[in-house]
C-alpha cells in the first residue's frame, strides 16, 4: 500500500496571502519535504530529484528582505 502525503495547498495559500515572509514559508516547505523523503526512505527518480532541486532552489532567491 502506497502512502500519499497531501500539502493541501497550504504553502501556496500562505504565499498568496502575503502575510508571512516568503523565505520562511519556503524553508518550512523544504523541511517538510525532506522529512517525508527521509522518514519514508524514498528513492527519487532522476526527474523527481531535478524537480525537487528546482523547488528547493527557490529558497535561495532573495526577495528584497
Amino acid at each position: 500500500m502506497t502512502k500519499r502525503y497531501h500539502c493541501s495547498n497550504s504553502y501556496q495559500a500562505e504565499l498568496e496571502a502575503q502575510t508571512t515572509a516568503v523565505p520562511f514559508i519556503l524553508s518550512r516547505m523544504n523541511i517538510a519535504i525532506a522529512n517525508v523523503v527521509q522518514k519514508e526512505g524514498l528513492q527519487l527518480s532522476a526527474s523527481q530529484q531535478a524537480k525537487l532541486k528546482e523547488m528547493t532552489a527557490l529558497s535561495t532567491i532573495r526577495y528584497g528582505y
